[in-house]
């Protein structure tokens, strides 16, 4: 029998498993918005399938949750631990006082760097590495400062002395690595080729934004 400690480390992961599922949820339901496609579509199929996940998924927490509020007679109940919480966007938020990367990894910082210039173009975006290992795309970005393409890597510090990318762009950037997250973690050929698509999509957005932004500087 699972101990009250047990079945909270279940519920956690069921509770970071949902959020996931509403994060990919959210972002079909503004394609199927946008493209006025019926819930017959594929889109809509996996959207259906997305929303039975989560509801099974919290029939197995209800279930977690009864069980470990049952009394045992092998001594006294552990301390309970604080639940994870998620953020508006479906993203973990670590617990108060839990180290950074405690829960997702070891964090880095995205950039572009400029070897002709010597200069870096920070995003303002943090990647676990181990997300980053699994993204399907190496994306490049034209840079400010000597016109040329420069692909996307990781530092664990962002340096001192950088450009910063603009706010719009940014933003632009975030989800279009989002979808690359999600596009590599998706078993279905069908929505990981539409999650491909559309961090392809922000992406240009993101590369549009910013040639704007230094035009004006």
């Amino acid at each position: 029998m699972c101990s009250m400690g047990q079945y909270d480390e279940i519920i956690d992961s069921y509770l970071e498993k949902q959020a996931t599922l509403r994060g990919q949820l959210r972002l079909l339901e503004q394609v199927a918005d946008g493209d006025g496609q019926e819930l017959s579509g594929p889109i809509g199929v996996a959207i259906q399938r997305i929303r039975h996940d989560i509801e099974d998924l919290q029939g197995a927490i209800d279930r977690c949750r009864e069980k470990g509020a049952k009394p045992h007679s092998d001594g006294p109940a552990p301390a309970e631990s604080a639940p994870l919480r998620h953020g508006d966007d479906g993203q973990v938020v670590r617990r108060p006082g839990q180290a950074p990367g405690a829960q997702n990894g070891v964090m880095a910082h995205l950039i572009f760097h400029c070897p002709t210039a010597r200069r870096v173009i920070v995003t303002g975006i943090e990647i676990d590495r181990r997300v980053f290992v699994t993204l399907p795309t190496a994306r490049q970005m034209q840079c400010r400062f000597c016109g040329l393409d420069h692909p996307w890597e990781i530092v664990d510090r962002a340096p001192a002395a950088a450009a910063l990318m603009s706010v719009r762009a940014e933003d632009f950037l975030g989800r279009s690595v989002q979808n690359d997250a999600y596009a590599a973690g998706s078993a279905d050929p069908g929505i990981r080729d539409l999650y491909q698509r559309m961090a392809g999509q922000w992406f240009r957005l993101a590369v549009e934004q910013e040639v704007k932004a230094a035009a004006l500087k």
